[in-house]
């Protein structure tokens, strides 16, 4: 209305238009009678040739459905210095589209961002068509946008701030431009229909629950270059059936691939040193899992409720195995410790109903100086097995190695 009023041939500022709207006071009669108020803004919008009531004129305010891109490009969106490079772009009167165009350039400069929270909401928003020109997506930039289904990102894009497609709950899948380093915090969180993410080389770090919740992913590849994966980076990621963690990761963190029920079959790199909180917790498609000589902690619940566990090796090197850390694994049936151990925590394997076996790899004494190793820790002394490179000669429970698997003597 604004800009009809501008057309109009008046000139002023928005607030001038508000007060011009008010109407200006009639002459008072001699009964001091109110003057003629001035026009509304919907008589202007019917003078300037449209027809309607004046809830169509409510809707026309809003933006009619349709595409951003009549007149210039620009209609509905809005603008915003950025710096001396040109302009940031906001959704403006354009939440009722399903298409969107986003210009590259405005009044002359460059439109080189898209706003933080720009978008954020426009549940109608099916597809937006961005430029070359925009090299940085803000925070929240499209959350909520619940009906958009794909989106072609330009490799000119170096970031995208946090939480930029949080629930974008029709998304099935997503590029990532080369240039870009970093995912970060909850970008993709309960991206439910997200079936596919291709990373680039390059990316060096995977922000706090930036997949969470994306029940359908089934595959992501990370590259070499991905140096770390952040707390329940991957966690309620159900489709999910392999992971090869990139071999410059040195911790997987807390609940890292937590509640990952579909994954069957994990890789984790010689150079882990430590496994998080919870980071496998109900991962209960896992059967086995290969941990490497390098980490040297298993974290609370890491592993707890994986039941369908059956066998664990645990590392030689391994120091510390923290509070119920395999509890309720019910499918465990046997399970190597080696000497290196010093400290079981209280539960580490309570409800493992299955356990049959547990192989040590010191003597009875050494077992007893680990701390926690008594039966708070889940194990009893009948399932307990001593480690003997040769035959022993008296009885009791012991163990060795045939053709690399513990078998009792």
């Amino acid at each position: 209305a604004y800009e009809i009023w501008l057309e109009a041939g008046n000139t002023g500022t928005e607030e001038d238009f508000l007060e011009w709207l008010k109407g200006e006071p009639g002459e008072k009669g001699e009964k001091g009678e109110t003057g003629a108020a001035g026009k509304s803004a919907y008589e202007i919008w019917l003078e300037a040739g449209n027809t309607g009531t004046e809830e169509d004129f409510l809707e026309w305010l809003k933006g009619l459905p349709g595409t951003s891109d009549d007149h210039d490009g620009t209609k509905g969106l809005e603008f915003y210095p950025y710096g001396e490079e040109g302009f940031a772009v906001s959704g403006g009167n354009t939440s009722l589209l399903s298409k969107i165009v986003v210009p590259s350039v405005y009044q002359g400069k460059p439109v080189v961002a898209i706003k933080d929270e720009a978008f954020k909401g426009y549940d109608q928003l099916q597809e937006i068509e961005i430029p070359g020109s925009i090299t940085s997506i803000g925070k929240y930039a499209f959350a909520g946008c619940g009906s958009l289904e794909n989106i072609n990102l330009p490799d000119s894009v170096t970031s995208i701030g946090m939480g930029a497609f949080y629930s974008c709950l029709k998304l099935t899948g997503i590029v990532i431009p080369k240039e870009m380093t970093s995912i970060e915090a909850s970008t993709f969180y309960e991206c439910t229909s997200l079936k596919n993410a291709v990373i680039p080389d390059g990316v060096t770090s995977i922000g706090m629950y930036a997949f969470l919740g994306c029940s359908s992913l089934e595959n992501i590849n990370l590259p070499e270059s991905v140096t770390s994966i952040a707390a329940q980076a991957f966690a309620f990621c159900r489709g999910l059936k392999s992971f090869v963690i990139p071999g410059n990761v040195t911790s997987i963190e807390i609940g890292a691939f937590r509640w990952c029920i579909g994954l069957t079959d994990i890789e984790i790199p010689d150079g882990v040193t430590s496994i998080g909180l919870v980071a496998f917790q109900g991962c209960s498609g896992l059967t086995d899992i290969e941990i490497p000589d390098s980490v040297t902690v298993i974290g609370e619940l890491a592993f707890r409720q994986c039941i369908g566990l059956t066998s664990v090796r645990l590392p030689d090197g391994l120091t510390d195995i923290r509070r119920a850390a395999f509890s309720e694994c019910r499918g465990l049936t046997s399970i190597v410790i080696p000497d290196s151990v010093m400290s079981i925590g209280i539960g580490a394997f309570t409800y493992c109903n299955q356990l049959s076996k547990v192989y040590y790899g010191g003597t009875e004494v050494q077992w007893n100086l680990i701390a926690g190793s008594g039966e708070n820790s889940g194990l009893k002394n009948e399932v307990l097995y001593w480690y003997s490179g040769t035959q022993p000669a008296a009885a009791g429970n012991y163990w060795h190695y045939v053709d690399g698997e513990p078998a009792a003597w």
